[in-house]
């Protein structure tokens, strides 16, 4: 089920459920803002929208068994000992008394136990990643799913997880969107145009069809068909900018998608091939706006 959020509104594209954006963070019940809210809240601002919308983690449960198990899979027996293994012992076990005070008995020889019952257990036990008021609560409408409307809270979950790119917004069939330029920077550079090909196939909306995935790919790519909307895709390395496939493999090892760097230098040099890519094909892009005004003038 994919959420969109924008500064006017945000809501489910499907089945096409809003509400004011500022709204987002109190409770509803029925449709309406709740009288009584749990505590005086602000409006939402810009930062608080960035964490709900970057938010990959949601589901307590499932985020504490994958890195439970994940752990166990890479630990040695030197590790047994290790502060991480002990933490994950002690929040997977919390409900077996003894194994708890074992954990905390050797979390005391490594580093002070109060410090971790101060700074970590509230983290793990006031669980808010991608938590916000659902605004469907107790809402009846044949449109709506009754698991929809069941929950008091929802959790979001980035969706760049399903699909690297905005897509699914573009596509939203009220927007009527006529030209969808498409900015790539995944490892895989087709991946988020094929996932989106398949979100449109699956939910009825028109997309173009794009044929087989290139081996080389380039910096430009047109796919457009009559009555469904144009798309440019633009890979982040290509042959235009690397010249060769050896680079591409280079540079596409080196940015990972799941990394975390802080290197100016880096970023800088991203953001330098992403511009490179628009100054190369700028004539093409403007030439592909106006055939788009274009056909939306010939439909008025």
């Amino acid at each position: 089920m994919c959420f969109e959020f924008s500064p006017n509104e945000v809501g489910f594209l499907d089945p096409g459920a809003y509400i004011q954006t500022p709204h987002l963070k109190m409770d509803f019940e029925g449709g309406r803002v709740s009288p009584k809210q749990p505590f005086k809240r602000q409006p939402i601002n810009l930062a608080q929208l960035q964490g709900i919308c970057s938010s990959f983690l949601a589901d307590l449960v499932e985020v504490l068994d994958y890195l439970w198990h994940w752990i166990h899979s890479i630990r040695s027996d030197e590790d047994k000992h290790h502060p991480v293994f002990l933490l994950a012992d002690l929040v997977l076990n919390h409900a077996n008394t003894e194994r708890s005070l074992s954990a905390l008995e050797k979390l005391r020889s490594v580093f002070e136990v109060w410090w971790v019952i101060k700074h970590i257990t509230p983290l793990l036990t006031c669980w808010t990643f991608g938590t916000v008021a659902n605004f469907l609560y107790h809402f009846q409408d044949p449109a709506i799913p009754t698991e929809m409307s069941a929950k008091k809270q929802m959790h979001l979950i980035d969706g760049g997880l399903y699909l690297n790119s905005p897509y699914p917004s573009a596509l939203r069939q009220a927007r009527k969107i006529d030209l969808i330029i498409s900015f790539d920077f995944g490892e895989d550079p087709f991946e988020a145009l094929w996932k989106a090909r398949d979100y449109a196939a699956s939910n009825h909306l028109p997309f173009p069809e794009l044929g087989s995935q290139p081996t080389r790919p380039k910096s430009f790519y047109v796919f457009e068909e009559e009555g469904k909307p144009t798309v440019i895709h633009i890979p982040l390395f290509n042959m235009d900018n690397c010249k060769d496939p050896e680079e591409i493999k280079r540079m596409t090892d080196e940015y990972k998608t799941f990394q975390v760097f802080r290197c100016e230098e880096k970023i800088d040099h991203l953001a330098y091939l992403a511009a490179k890519n628009v100054e190369m094909n700028k004539d093409k892009i403007l030439q592909e706006i106006k055939k788009a005004a274009e056909r939306c003038r010939a439909k008025c």
